[in-house]
This record gives C-alpha cells, sequence and structure tokens, in this order.
C-alpha cells in the first residue's frame, strides 16, 4: 500500500511540474513576444533607437537566466545571437538588418515554446 500511494504522489508531482513548466514557458516566451513585436514595429518605422534595443537585450538577459532551467542551452543562446545582432545592427542604424533580426528573433519566440510542451513528437 505505502508503494502504491508513493507511485501515485511521486506522479501527481511529476504532473503538476509539467503544467508550471509549460505556463512559465509559455508566459515567459509571450512577454518576450510582446516586447519583439513593439520593436519590429518601430523598426519598420525606422524609430526603434539604440536605447530601446539595449532594453530589449537586458530584458531578454533577464529572462534567460531562469529559462535555462527549463528550455534548452542551445534555444536560448540561439535568441542571444539574434539579440545580440539586432542591437548592432540598431546602433549602426542599420534597420534592414535590424528588422530581419527582430522577425528571426519573432519566428523563434513563436516557435520555441511548443518543442517543451507535453506532445507524442516531443517525447519520440
Amino acid at each position: 500500500m505505502k508503494v502504491f500511494v508513493s507511485v501515485i504522489i511521486t506522479t501527481l508531482l511529476l504532473a503538476s511540474l509539467m503544467i508550471f513548466e509549460k505556463i512559465y514557458i509559455k508566459n515567459e516566451f509571450n512577454d518576450f513576444t510582446d516586447t519583439m513585436q513593439v520593436a519590429v514595429d518601430k523598426l519598420k518605422l525606422e524609430t526603434l533607437t539604440y536605447d530601446d534595443s539595449k532594453f530589449i537585450q537586458q530584458k531578454w538577459q533577464n529572462k534567460k537566466k531562469l529559462l535555462y532551467i527549463f528550455a534548452s542551452h542551445n534555444d536560448i543562446k540561439e535568441v542571444d545571437l539574434w539579440v545580440n545582432e539586432l542591437v548592432s545592427y540598431t546602433y549602426q542604424k542599420n534597420y534592414k538588418e535590424a528588422l530581419s533580426k527582430g522577425m528571426v528573433i519573432l519566428d523563434l519566440l513563436n516557435k520555441l515554446p511548443s518543442l517543451y510542451y507535453f506532445k507524442i513528437e516531443n517525447i519520440l
């Protein structure tokens, strides 16, 4: 009986952690997606400043500290790379290149969270 209760408790704990992880990752990526969407809109108008891009970079730096617990380091480093390039191109006022980096970041932010959902294709 003790073993059965232990298995049930462990299963419930793991299920709770899976649900928390999904909600946390989704919320963090959605928040940063909103920030990036504003940045992309500003890039289209060529009004994104270097300070704006540094704010975005700092926001990502703060988010990634905890995301490393749940997400693949390679996925986080990829977003890191594109954010850093966005900052660099914004500094140079090369809005065309900065816009392309912003669009890639948005695409990654839309695709990455689904890699961590409990789906059969993520298990196999």
